[in-house]
């Protein structure tokens, strides 16, 4: 019985852990962007119109879009094949909502390179911007210096080993809801702060202790990057607490029994066992 119920509370442990973890995952603004443009750029290649257009999110005006559609058709009409690679990502904030954009490097069969911008909504499965230019490739992005790279390699490495340090320590201590606490020691905490051309966003952000912490300056746009082992140091404060908790409820909970060491005197046996005795009686 005892085995069952401590299998049982196991099971739920890991169940809990599983909607706890789940609970901050969030859905990546960028996933589709690249399944978007390929999108786009085949149905350009196609010459189909009614395709590319339903790619656009409704609020997109079609006015322009004829005219948009015959200078796409006018750059990519002979391409046979080409490559997508994601040269940078960032957000931008207009009239209260925040869209994501992300820039490919089209690169066509015949060795031109195209720049292509891909703009969703919040939560937005089509396209609300689109735009396609020639670009120079001699033209490299800015590079942030190797100090301030080698610094966030090593910010990432010192939350990391804390984390593991942690878990290791959470293993070895004797504390309630241990399961729960390891979990927790694994998730951290953090924001994304975008800067470009005067705008500014910041969205808070949840993950693994792993996430990567960085900044990147592309085209003009600066984005920090930064996630904290939150749950690590939550429990590196708590744990000689939560260990002493423990020990306290177990040390009131063997004061509070009160064993009885009676022991039973066995009847007295004559000396002379070659008296007569009498019988056993019959219950």
């Amino acid at each position: 019985m005892k085995r069952s119920l401590k299998a049982l509370c196991l099971v739920g442990i890991l169940l809990i852990s599983l909607l706890f973890c789940g609970a901050f995952v969030e859905k990546d603004p960028y996933a589709e962007h690249e399944t978007l443009c390929k999108a786009m750029i085949d149905a350009v290649v196609a010459d189909d119109r009614e395709k590319a257009a339903s790619l656009l999110a409704d609020e997109v005006p079609m006015e322009n879009f004829d005219e948009v559609y015959r200078f796409l058709r006018s750059v990519w009409a002979d391409m046979k094949g080409y490559t997508v690679a994601v040269e940078e990502q960032g957000s931008v904030r207009e009239n209260g909502l925040t869209y994501y954009s992300t820039a490919f490097k089209v690169t066509s069969d015949d060795g031109t390179v195209f720049r292509v911008t891909c703009t969703t909504a919040p939560g937005g499965s089509k396209l609300a911007g689109f735009h396609a230019s020639l670009t120079d490739i001699s033209d490299s992005p800015e590079k942030v210096p190797f100090l301030v790279q080698l610094a966030f390699i090593l910010f990432m490495a010192a939350c990391t080993a804390f984390a593991v340090w942690m878990v290791v320590d959470c293993i070895r201590r004797r504390i309630r809801l241990k399961g729960l606490w390891i979990v927790l020691c694994c998730l951290s905490a953090g924001f994304t702060l975008t800067l470009a051309a005067g705008n500014v966003d910041l969205m808070l952000r949840a993950g693994l202790v792993f996430f990567p912490s960085m900044a990147t300056m592309r085209s003009g746009v600066f984005m920090l990057q930064m996630y904290f082992p939150v749950g690590a140091i939550v429990y590196f404060f708590r744990r000689k607490k939560l260990s002493a908790k423990l020990e306290q409820e177990t040390a009131a909970f063997y004061n509070s029994q009160q064993p009885d060491f009676t022991v039973e005197v066995p009847p007295t046996v004559p000396e002379d066992l070659s008296a007569p005795q009498d019988p056993p009686k019959e219950d």
